[in-house]
């Protein structure tokens, strides 16, 4: 199976130096260090605010813009070197690792597995359970349970045969 992310932008990646990453990365955090200091810079503000120093509220209110700003750009210029650079490294991890096996007596039992888990087996063999996290909204996993040695081929067969139809609008 050919993988869904555009492989020469991971290869782009990948050839940036170190120094460039290293560089990014400090970037990033100084963006979030700005940003972390609007909220000392408010709370300065909200202790001076009965002081006889004129000058110091609208500097106070001139730097939280002033950080506010940097603070987004900094962030924004950065987030995708720092989202792709975590992308080419799971899929450098995920890559190395093997497929593993389910060891267990008989079917039946990774079956009762799944029902134990609150999966719920529909008509086409297939065990659904949504999940709902308020991060990712509301994640379904499928799962299938067969028979057999050869993974690549089961995977194959399995993909040619899921009736996508029935599946529109539901991101499967």
């Amino acid at each position: 199976m050919k993988p869904d992310y555009d492989e020469e932008f991971v290869v782009e990646n990948e050839e940036i130096d170190e120094a460039e990453k290293i560089k990014r990365k400090k970037n990033f955090i100084v963006g979030l260090v700005l940003l972390d200091a609007i909220i000392v810079l408010i709370i300065v503000s909200v202790a001076c605010k009965d002081t006889e120093i004129t000058w110091l509220i609208p500097v106070l209110i001139g730097s939280m813009i002033i950080c506010g700003i940097a603070g987004v750009i900094l962030l924004i210029k950065n987030m995708p070197y720092m989202m792709i650079d975590e992308a080419v490294k799971m899929e450098k991890k995920y890559n190395s690792e093997e497929l593993k096996k389910l060891s267990l007596s008989s079917m039946n039992n990774v079956k009762n597995v799944f029902s134990e888990k609150g999966f719920t087996l529909e008509e086409n063999g297939w065990y659904f359970k949504k999940k709902f996290s308020a991060l990712k909204d509301s994640v379904s996993y499928c799962i299938r349970v067969t028979e057999g040695r050869e993974l690549d081929k089961i995977i194959e067969w399995e993909l040619d045969h899921i009736d996508m139809e029935s599946k529109k609008g539901t991101n499967f």
